[in-house]
């Protein structure tokens, strides 16, 4: 349908030129030609309202089909791995019939700070698991190698309000809290434990 008003459009535009030419070549007179080229314009104006018709200028085209894409899969995370404590030793501070643990500990150099405050917390509450009687508990961490002159890399307390000052015999332990202290390599307090490559 479309290329046959195509075809109408074109056809009466050269129609209307012909007749055109031809008058002017021959200078035959006005009302001989004019007939001519008022049916050639109408042939055109008639297609080229068929053409609006049925296929309009302004109309908008269709957007084009939306295509939904299944994101690529994120490779699956492997779970972190838990703290590995390379050594421990511990020593009891004790005072009228109050039980203080105190524990020193060894782990390695590539240890996160997830993995630190996740594993300490796990090893602090095995441990009293083991000696209910506990009154608080007190971990300090070192890297390898460490002797008793070396400067903790972290200290981490388990007592109420998460204060070692608070520690007394008996306590609900629902009050107990777990209080971070991590240092940086020059012995400062920092937010997180960074690990050394």
């Amino acid at each position: 349908m479309k290329d046959l008003l195509v075809i109408l459009l074109i056809g009466g535009a050269l129609i209307f030129i012909v007749y055109l030419f031809v008058a002017i070549l021959k200078k035959r007179p006005r009302s001989h030609w004019l007939s001519g080229m008022i049916s050639g314009f109408l042939l055109s104006l008639l297609a080229l309202i068929l053409l609006g018709i049925y296929f309009p200028i302004t109309s908008k085209e269709s957007p084009p089909p939306t295509i939904t894409q299944k994101p690529p899969e994120e490779p699956s995370t492997p779970a972190k791995a838990p703290l590995k404590i390379l050594n421990t030793k511990r020593r009891y501070l004790n005072y009228a019939n109050i039980t203080r643990a105190v524990y020193d500990i060894a782990i390695p150099k590539d240890t996160t700070d997830a993995q630190f405050r996740a594993g300490v917390k796990k090893f602090i509450l095995s441990e009293y698991i083991k000696k209910p009687e506990t009154d608080g508990i007190a971990v300090h961490a070192y890297y390898p190698g460490y002797t008793l002159f070396d400067m903790p890399i972290a200290n981490v307390i388990w007592a109420p309000d998460g204060k070692w000052e608070n520690i007394e015999n008996a306590l609900d332990k629902s009050t107990y809290r777990f209080t971070f202290v991590i240092y940086d390599d020059k012995h400062k307090p920092t937010d997180k434990l960074i690990p050394l490559q």
